[in-house]
């Protein structure tokens, strides 16, 4: 099985690199990742010793955040290395101040995983959520690293847990303690031989950071003027879709449109549904006309704009699954989303606690929508809710730094 991952490793690296000049994210991949040996000396030269964050993307490193800053806190001598495998992750906070060196992980094959543990001959290695790169755990383990996962949550439909998963299962024995978000992952995991502890979510913890410390997007606080404002965040072509059709019948209404992708093809796209009622934010100035939707073509300021919002409705439902729902929940504001959000046990909770709707077609967005526009009792009670729901399970960075504190080599 090993010979068989590390070749299926290398071809995945081979396939990138063939079509890296007709896609843009394979392009960065492999861009990023060039001469990646000799630039990483130089770039790790001063950070022996570091805490190593892995992150696949952006919103696992959202979720790590708040442990990263807490070590941070801890340890204020210590240097941070924080490595991405998507671009889409590292693109945007390769820059992030609270890291001493931000990298691409190497492709995880023998070779790479012993160079790069080597240069930085890291004192503690976190991973976030998932992500589980046979070499570099084999890397770090050789070097006595101690290993960790935080946030992590684990189903029976995953690879470890097949009958022909023992080899996998493996990669989290690695690991020198899993700190998992439910009860049913520690079970699960439990049933393999596998050691776990529940300390929950970190992203509770930072949504509530963020709402706390969040200031307003000066430009979307100036469109929206006192208006009802419904936030549209990380939408995908179906959910503009329904919105473009609800809004035919709601003139006083403002939309702030939060694409998942801001290409142009998308955002011009988006244009079209809404028939020149709408303005890019890019192209937003004092003097731009009076329009009803706000289209937002520049990420990262998503988790700010939530603040306006008197409704929001979160993308992806009716895809591959609905995007992060704890940001506008922090904010107190009901939320809305697609059906397909089983996987997610914040949105659950969410709908257990009054704070949540789930929405299958036209007819039960308007329903829904309407709802809440008209009744503020409803939606006020719902936004209060969703506050309690984040605030009561809060506390899985204080868990995990406890643990941290008890490793002697730090």
């Amino acid at each position: 099985m090993r010979l068989i991952y590390s070749l299926g490793v290398r071809l995945y690296g081979a396939v990138i690199r063939i079509i890296s000049p007709f896609n843009s994210k394979a392009h960065k991949w492999v861009a990023g990742r060039r001469n990646w040996e000799k630039r990483y000396r130089e770039i790790l030269e001063n950070c022996e010793g570091a805490v190593w964050m892995h992150c696949a993307s952006l919103g696992e490193f959202e979720q790590g955040r708040p442990v990263l800053e807490a070590v941070k806190v801890q340890y204020p001598d210590r240097k941070i290395v924080l490595s991405f495998y998507s671009p889409s992750g590292y693109e945007i906070r390769k820059d992030w101040k609270g890291a001493d060196a931000v990298i691409y992980l190497p492709l995880d094959t023998p070779s790479n995983a012993r160079k790069l543990v080597s240069m930085m001959r890291p004192s503690l290695a976190i991973w976030v959520k998932y992500e589980f790169w046979y070499h570099h755990f084999q890397a770090l383990r050789a070097e006595r690293v101690p290993l960790i996962l935080v946030s992590g949550i684990f189903r029976p439909s995953q690879v470890f847990f097949k009958p022909w998963g023992a080899w996998f299962r493996k990669q989290l024995k690695q690991m020198d303690v899993l700190f998992v978000q439910t009860d049913d992952s520690r079970e699960l995991l439990k049933q393999h031989g596998i050691p776990s502890k529940v300390a929950g979510d970190t992203r509770f913890d930072r949504v509530i950071t963020l709402a706390e410390n969040a200031h307003s997007v000066s430009p979307v606080k100036e469109f929206v003027n006192g208006h009802p404002c419904l936030v549209m965040g990380s939408s995908w072509g179906p959910d503009e879709k329904l919105m473009a059709s609800y809004l035919a019948k709601d003139p006083k209404l403002k939309v702030v449109v939060v694409p998942h992708e801001v290409d142009e093809g998308h955002i011009a796209s988006i244009e079209l549904l809404f028939e020149g009622k709408s303005i890019r934010y890019s192209q937003l100035t004092p003097a731009s006309p009076e329009c009803q939707v706000l289209i937002v073509d520049q990420i990262g300021l998503l988790g700010r704009i939530y603040k306006e919002a008197d409704i929001t409705y979160i993308g992806g439902g009716f895809g591959v699954g609905i995007h992060n729902t704890l940001e506008a929940a922090a904010y107190g504001v009901p939320i809305v989303f697609g059906p397909n959000h089983e996987k997610f046990n914040e949105a659950i909770g969410l709908i257990q606690a009054n704070a949540a709707w789930i929405i299958s077609d036209q007819t039960s967005f308007n329903d829904v929508i309407n709802l809440l526009r008209t009744n503020d009792t409803i939606r006020v009670d719902a936004g209060r809710n969703a506050v309690v729901y984040v605030e009561s399970h809060a506390g899985a960075t204080i868990e995990i730094i406890s643990y941290i504190q008890s490793i002697r080599r730090l």
